[in-house]
């Protein structure tokens, strides 16, 4: 599968920042996804991200460990994350 248009992806914590951030985030790694980024969902135990790109139709899956694109499925119209993101099979349209 291939994605016409790759954007960086930048993750952005929602919530109260942990203790173990008070000192700030630091880019670790950009990693290519599809067109207009707008979600993430983690799976600690699987190691996977997943990003819902809105103007690709697609949902990125990624390895956590060696941040790479696994997979790019078409999912549709505008994708976007439901309100539990932080369950992988809550992502939807």
């Amino acid at each position: 599968m291939t994605v016409a248009a790759a954007m960086p992806l930048t993750l952005v914590a929602a919530a109260a920042e942990p203790a173990s951030a008070a000192g700030g985030y630091t880019v670790t790694a950009t990693i290519g996804v599809g067109s207009d980024p707008d979600g993430v969902a983690v799976n600690p135990a699987a190691g996977t991200v997943y990003v819902t790109n809105r103007q690709s139709d697609t949902v990125s899956v990624i390895d956590a460990a060696t941040n790479a694109v696994t997979a790019t499925i078409a999912v549709g119209s505008r994708p976007s994350p439901s309100p539990s993101a932080s369950n992988p099979g809550a992502l939807g349209r």
